[in-house]
């Protein structure tokens, strides 16, 4: 592994405490405490942008999804609210 460049941040005092509580609790440095939870929350915000994965019934229907022609939603089609709150 190859060190690219030095990176320095100021922190507070609570800030460094934080960081070593962590490390502490971790057993590691500061260093990789720090890097773990950069890279824990990376993940984090990765699987949030993944669209989500179907369940249940449509999991199996998955290959279907999106093969047949007509309105995405029954919202989109105009028909579908006529006469809707009249009795």
């Amino acid at each position: 592994m190859s060190v690219e460049k030095n990176f320095g941040m100021r922190l507070a005092p609570h800030e460094r405490r934080q960081i070593e509580r962590l490390a502490k609790l971790r057993a590691t440095t500061m260093k990789a405490a720090v890097l773990e939870a950069v890279q824990r929350r990376l993940e984090e915000l990765e699987a949030e942008a993944q669209p989500p994965v179907p369940q249940g019934r449509l999991k199996d229907a998955q290959h279907l999804i999106g093969c047949f022609e007509g309105p995405e939603t029954l919202s989109s089609d105009p028909q579908y609210m006529e006469g809707y709150g009249t009795s």
